[in-house]
């Protein structure tokens, strides 16, 4: 299933550590930035979205929080093929940004921290 959205991740120059592997990323949110939720592809090829949550206070502000804290406690970056995609949206619901999750383990963190549940597969509504 491909996407075309930016990601909000981009590599940040820190000099030679000795290992290509090693590598920091920053994450730079869109202002319009207001909600997030989790989208992953299933193995049969179908999409699963989930249910998005804001911040009520400062949606931008609390947006980048759980970002800034997700980039140290998931995934390896860079990655072949993310898990999952933490997507950004806008006020409208639209994707402006996403955000790859590399395996199960750190989309469950992210799932859990977020309360989030599945709300579509394949555009059929999960009840």
């Amino acid at each position: 299933m491909e996407r075309q959205t930016p990601s909000i991740l981009t590599p940040v120059d820190i000099g030679d550590l000795g290992s290509k592997e090693t590598q920091l990323y920053r994450a730079q949110l869109p202002e319009t930035a207001h909600a997030l939720t989790l989208f992953r592809a299933l193995p049969d090829g179908r999409g699963r979205q989930y249910t998005a949550t804001t911040f009520p206070a400062n949606p931008r502000r609390g947006c980048e929080r759980f970002i800034r804290r997700a980039l140290s406690h998931v995934g390896r970056w860079p990655m072949n093929e993310p898990y999952a995609v933490l997507d950004v949206l806008n006020a409208e619901g639209d994707v402006i940004a996403d955000f790859p999750i590399s395996d199960a383990a750190s989309f469950r963190w992210v799932k859990q921290r977020l309360s989030l549940r599945v709300e579509t597969t394949d555009g059929e509504v999960v009840t």
